[in-house]
C-alpha cells in the first residue's frame, strides 16, 4: 500500500526554504495464508455436580470462560515445566470440559516493512547534500519527523521565469514518527 501526501511545510536540519514537499509512505503486505482460529463454542453450557452453571461469554471479550479456570500441572514425572492439563470450576474445582469451535480464517495479510521518502523543491541550493539529516514536516494538524539521507541533483531545472529550481529527496532510514502539530 502506498500513500502520498502534500506537506504544508518542511525542513531539513532546520532549513525550511522549500516551495514544495510531497511525502510518500509505502507499507509492504506479507501474505501469511489461511490459519485456524479456536474460540469458545457459544452454544456450550454445563452445570457441575454442585449446581454451578458454566457457559461461554459471548458478549464481553475479556474472559471467554468467566466461571472456570485452566489447570496447570506436569505432563509426566520427567518434565519440570507445567503445562495446561484441563479446566475446573472456579468455585468448587469440579472438572469441566469446555467446548471449542475451530474456524479457518481464509487468506490473510499482515503489515510488513514500512519505508518513506520526501520529494522537496526549493529555489535555493541546500547546503547539505548526500548526508544524514533530520526531517520535519506538517500537513494540517499532523506533524511528521524522522531521519534520512538527503540526495539532490543540485540545479536541475530552470523555471519559466529563468530562475533555477532545485529538487531533493530525503530517503527515510528509520521510522517516520508523527504527532499532533497543535
Amino acid at each position: 500500500m502506498t500513500a502520498t501526501m502534500t506537506l504544508s511545510s518542511a525542513s531539513v536540519n532546520g532549513w525550511d526554504r522549500f516551495t514544495s514537499a510531497v511525502l510518500t509512505v509505502e507499507q509492504e503486505s506479507i501474505f501469511v495464508g489461511p490459519s485456524l482460529v479456536r474460540s469458545p463454542d457459544p452454544s456450550w453450557t454445563f452445570t457441575d455436580a454442585q449446581g454451578h452453571f458454566h457457559a461461554a461469554n459471548t458478549m464481553d471479550g475479556d474472559d471467554p470462560w468467566p466461571t472456570i479456570r485452566e489447570v496447570f500441572g506436569a505432563d509426566d514425572d520427567d518434565d519440570p515445566w507445567l503445562t495446561a492439563v484441563g479446566w475446573e470450576c472456579k468455585l468448587c474445582s469440579a472438572e469441566v470440559e469446555p467446548a471449542w469451535v475451530t474456524k479457518t480464517t481464509g487468506n490473510q495479510h499482515i503489515p510488513g516493512r514500512k519505508s518513506w521518502e520526501v520529494e522537496l523543491v526549493s529555489l535555493e541550493p541546500h547546503p547539505d547534500l548526500h548526508v544524514m539529516v533530520s526531517f520535519r514536516g506538517t500537513a494540517g494538524v499532523m506533524e511528521v519527523f524522522g531521519t534520512g539521507h538527503l540526495k539532490g541533483l543540485g540545479r536541475n531545472m530552470t523555471r519559466l521565469d529563468g530562475n533555477p529550481e532545485y529538487h531533493y529527496t530525503v530517503y527515510g532510514n528509520g521510522p517516520l514518527a508523527q504527532r499532533s502539530a497543535t
